[in-house]
């Protein structure tokens, strides 16, 4: 008994202290990843203001957790932060960003101790479908700002009125609700706690179209109204929650995609998610096209939509 006390304290403090993963190197990481991939980052992007963090090493594999900064505060953008990968050769330590030709490769060749299937499926570079969608605006109440930063792929990242304000979601295109989930409380925080899942976003996918699946993501535990249940319609303009930084975020925020394919579900240490789609679409804004939603302030014209009983008694009105 007392033997199975101090394995069950032993576990107790790995998962406090942020231990690694089972079979990754609990000694200190070689010095040079961080080296190599701080070198890869000012290669990339020569003027931004980032930040590496968690780095975790097993054999000649490590991984490293990136997030861009404000140049003027120093704050985390909002986000998901990004993983780099780091292999040991004959030369030292070569580094690939998310953006990198041969990201795909080394991620499915990263050891299961540094980065589980799950994970891995989660950062598997998307691909695009070809052409742009329509229909939609911007998920968010009209006349507000928010601040958008696209993904590698079809996907991005809106931040409604600012750090640190929460703004309200709203539907950006009508549909029929596939998934919701608000329950969860876990925000894993920058760099993820070791073992806390990217599965702990709480998320609304809506089908706005045959092939159409939109994903809203870390929203604010209990902020989806509850008459929202899976297999209800909500049109467009319609509040949904409320943005935040649940799962893996480094701030409060939206992650916004729409996906061509939809399944359920992937789950992980007690959370659960729809699976991560394997292609998304970029999307046309009726107040922006998708090649002017990135690095910049939006205004969303997203009103709320005509109460029924306005039809109703609309034709009393015109008389």
């Amino acid at each position: 008994m007392r033997r199975l006390i101090l394995v069950l304290l032993a576990m107790w403090g790995a998962l406090l202290s942020g231990a690694p993963p089972s079979g990754a190197t609990s000694t200190p990481p070689d010095p040079a990843i961080a080296q190599a991939m701080a070198g890869a980052l000012r290669r990339h992007a020569p003027h931004a203001s980032w930040a590496i963090a968690g780095i975790r090493q097993h054999g000649d594999w490590a991984i490293g957790f990136v997030a861009w900064r404000d140049p003027d505060t120093g704050h985390l953008l909002p986000g998901e932060p990004g993983v780099a990968l780091a292999r040991r050769g004959a030369e030292g330590w070569a580094v690939a960003l998310p953006n990198a030709p041969h990201y795909a490769a080394w991620l499915e060749a990263t050891p299961v101790e540094l980065l589980p299937p799950d994970v891995k499926a989660y950062l598997r570079p998307q691909d695009q479908a070809p052409a742009n969608v329509v229909g939609y605006r911007l998920p968010w109440p009209n006349g507000q700002q928010g601040w958008a930063a696209q993904h590698t792929y079809p996907a991005v990242d809106l931040d409604v009125l600012g750090w640190p304000t929460l703004g309200t979601v709203r539907a950006a295109k009508s549909g029929q609700v596939m998934f919701r989930n608000d329950e969860s409380t876990v925000a894993c925080g920058y760099p993820p706690a070791s073992g806390c899942p990217w599965q702990a976003a709480n998320i609304i996918v809506i089908r706005s179209a045959s092939n159409e699946y939109v994903w809203y993501m870390h929203l604010t535990p209990h902020s989806i109204p509850t008459w929202i249940q899976v297999g209800t319609w909500v049109e467009r303009g319609t509040d949904i929650g409320v943005e935040g930084e649940t799962g893996w975020a480094t701030a409060p925020h939206i992650h916004f995609q729409v996906a061509t394919n939809y399944s359920c579900c992937s789950c992980s240490n007690g959370a659960c998610a729809p699976n991560w789609p394997t292609t998304t679409v970029a999307v046309d804004f009726d107040e922006y096209p998708w090649s002017q939603v990135n690095q910049r302030w939006l205004v969303s014209q997203n009103t709320p939509p005509v109460a029924l009983d306005h039809w109703l008694f609309m034709p009393l009105l015109l008389r």
